[in-house]
């Protein structure tokens, strides 16, 4: 007898496997919380996810980045922290942890935008304990890493932080474009990494807990190495 019509369990054909999109375009149903659906599209494995202009703010909680992957936020595209979330002392509005081969890019107006006023009980029924770690984008152990065209803003902790935690190390990171303002602490903090290049970006409006710089370069510990840092 023929084997026509016949599948062998364990064994995939290739009409089986699904490969990853080159292009994936988020999509938000639920305009209360994005978090989900964005993530969703982050994870696809698409080599570029487009984060389209939805005429308000994508609110969501902390999102990754993932590795070689281009996220593109269109002009005026907003990421909004959540409203009564990011309680945790270490959220972050975006990390990029051990990744590599990654850019995150915006067009004209793309704005991250955390509560400040809510994580400094500045806000009537709201209730936070005290942090200058709610960074606004947390980058820790990346390699290839290029940032471009951003706007963040209003963080809870510093605008942006670079580092590395043993073994991976940061290198080769490329902040291009951007604005960096009202800190809670400070715009930038480079606290580990090597070939680190900042330029035409624009850090404004540090205040809150000191060292209320607009940027910080300093190892956090004595394993924490940093060379060929760049700011033009």
């Amino acid at each position: 007898a023929g084997a026509s019509g016949i599948h062998c369990a364990g064994i995939k054909t290739d009409d089986d496997i699904d490969a990853a999109p080159a292009e994936v375009k988020a999509t938000c149903v639920n305009k209360f919380d994005c978090t989900s659906e964005l993530q969703r599209a982050l994870d696809s494995g698409a080599q570029r996810v487009i984060v389209p202009y939805l005429g308000r703010p994508w609110l969501i909680q902390p999102i990754s980045l993932r590795s070689n992957q281009i996220v593109t936020l269109e002009s005026h595209v907003e990421l909004l922290a959540k409203s009564g979330a990011f309680h945790s002392k270490g959220a972050a509005l975006v990390t990029v942890h051990s990744a590599v081969n990654v850019t995150f890019e915006g067009g004209f107006n793309s704005t991250l935008r955390m509560r400040q006023a809510d994580y400094l009980n500045k806000t009537a029924g709201v209730s936070y304990s005290w942090s200058w770690d709610r960074h606004g984008m947390d980058i820790v152990n990346v390699q290839g890493l290029v940032v471009r065209s951003i706007i963040i803003t209003e963080t809870g902790g510093n605008v942006m932080s670079i580092g590395n935690e043993s073994p991976m190390r940061t290198r080769d990171v490329t902040i291009t474009n951007c604005t960096l303002d009202q800190g809670f602490s400070q715009g930038l903090s480079i606290y580990g990494g090597t070939n680190i290049h900042v330029e035409d970006t624009l850090i404004s409006n540090c205040n809150g807990t000191d060292p209320v710089d607009a940027i910080d370069i300093e190892p956090g510990t004595d394993k924490q190495e940093l060379a060929n840092i760049r700011i033009s």
